[in-house]
């Protein structure tokens, strides 16, 4: 019978604390203006992490394959549990639609999202489908990807994928850094680059004005290679 009554209580607490934000995200949605209700959100989600988007958690040995989207710093799927206690920032319930819809627009705006060279399948239905269900187009919203680029990959399938999942990028300010693993031996460091230019030069032509090409780790940045005209990019594999 105590532990009823002391479930009773919390579930009571709970219910006042999510009446209680019902209302003052209400006052903070008609009383303040978007930069500074931005401000408020920024406090409320962190600073600006990155989020390495993977297929669903799950210790299955098909894991890799798997479609289904997981973040894993916030491991968002799982703070949907309607039994969790705390700030309930995305849903609707605890912060209103409006308020609800607007920090998680500055979740995927301030976040860093990266992707393996394994997950490259995942980008398509991550620039598409809002994990929190707000009708949101997160394709449009993002502001930061990393892709990284295997050790050892230099298949010219492989490139010719990156270039068409990358094409549909949509939002044309997001920052775009494809990132090269820091161990790749010098050789196959410049195949790399070689199958890459296509890719980059595509990229900024069509899509993206904002690409950088980097060593991960040691943070060597490639990019000034690829400032010079197509047809001359070989000519700068000789320096790298």
């Amino acid at each position: 019978m105590a532990r009823t009554q002391r479930d009773a209580k919390v579930a009571e607490a709970i219910e006042q604390g999510r009446l209680a934000c019902l209302q003052l995200c209400a006052t903070l949605h008609t009383t303040l203006p978007r930069e500074l209700r931005d401000m408020v959100y920024s406090e409320i989600i962190g600073p600006y992490y990155r989020e390495i988007v993977t297929g669903h958690k799950d210790q299955r040995k098909d894991v890799i394959h798997s479609k289904k989207m997981d973040f894993v710093n916030q491991e968002i799927r799982g703070l949907k549990s309607t039994e969790q206690r705390g700030l309930k920032w995305w849903l609707d319930s605890y912060m209103g639609r409006e308020v609800a819809t607007e920090i998680v627009e500055a979740w995927y705006r301030g976040r860093t999202f990266c992707f393996s060279h394994r997950r490259l399948n995942l980008i398509p239905d991550f620039l598409e489908r809002d994990v929190f269900s707000k009708g949101l187009k997160p394709g449009l919203i993002i502001q930061h990807m990393h892709v990284h680029v295997g050790e050892y990959q230099a298949s010219s399938a492989y490139f010719d994928e990156l270039k068409d999942t990358l094409a549909k990028i949509k939002n044309k300010d997001v920052n775009l850094h494809i990132r090269l693993h820091h161990r790749t031996s010098m050789p196959a460091r410049r195949l790399q680059l070689e199958r890459l230019a296509p890719v980059v030069y595509q990229l900024r032509r069509e899509v993206l004005s904002r690409v950088t090409v980097q060593s991960s780790g040691c943070c060597k940045d490639f990019t000034s290679l690829f400032d010079v005209q197509e047809e001359l990019f070989l000519g700068q594999l000789v320096c790298c």
